[in-house]
């Protein structure tokens, strides 16, 4: 008969050898800079696929982006943000008017998430292809950063493919 291993038995096994150090983490921007995208094109994220898809026919943006957010496997602060940015935007667009961009203190009070956390998520659902920044070139606001919602391509798909398996 095999013993049964108890707690203690996991101190007697041997050491598991440091990780290698890893370089310091850069720093959540300051809080009203534009966030600067960190993630690199490679093989793995074609660009095409996180680029933002083209709506159709019937298909309205927040219905949609709000599917499309269901659907992603994003962690549930990212979403929060995301669902929290989408009260910001237009309906039909996506697009946060740049007279209405909400401050990070607005969405770390409107998700309940610190202000380093939605800096975070920021930049998680802009790496996702979720969000957009774009310099405002015209108006009272020129040389602001602004946002826009997006839906990436892939999840674009994968929703249109879910609708047309749920009508056969």
């Amino acid at each position: 008969m095999t013993p049964i291993p108890s707690p203690a038995d996991l101190a007697r096994r041997p050491a598991q050898p440091k990780p290698a150090p890893q370089p310091p983490r850069e720093r959540a921007p300051h809080r009203h800079a534009p966030i600067q995208s960190a993630v690199p094109a490679s093989p793995a994220r074609p660009e095409h696929l996180l680029a933002p898809g083209s709506l159709r026919g019937k298909e309205r943006f927040r219905a949609t982006f709000q599917r499309g957010i269901r659907l992603s496997r994003m962690h549930p602060h990212a979403r929060l943000l995301a669902h929290t940015l989408l009260w910001y935007s237009s309906h039909l667009t996506g697009r946060v008017s740049p007279s209405s961009q909400p401050s990070i203190e607005e969405l770390s009070y409107g998700t309940g998430l610190t202000i380093d956390q939605v800096a975070v998520q920021l930049r998680v659902l802009e790496s996702r292809g979720w969000l957009r920044f774009h310099t405002l070139n015209e108006g009272p606001r020129q040389g602001d950063s602004a946002m826009r919602l997006a839906i990436p391509t892939h999840v674009l798909e994968q929703i249109r493919a879910r609708i047309t398996g749920a009508d056969q």
